[in-house]
């Protein structure tokens, strides 16, 4: 598997607005797929990449 995947993590209760996303992701020439949601437990850890042209 190659290419870039995107992990939200939303408050109880919020929705992603998916036309935003959608604009936001083709403004920096990224390729919209799918959006997918799953409530799972707490994470144990969360990282933070630094990402220059995407951020």
């Amino acid at each position: 598997m190659s290419g870039t995947r995107a992990t939200f993590t939303l408050k109880k209760g919020a929705k992603v607005d998916e036309k935003a996303l959608v604009a936001a992701l083709k403004k920096k020439k990224l390729k919209f797929v799918g959006l997918t949601s799953r409530e799972t437990g707490r994470a144990a850890a969360a990282y933070v990449a630094a990402t220059p042209g995407l951020t």
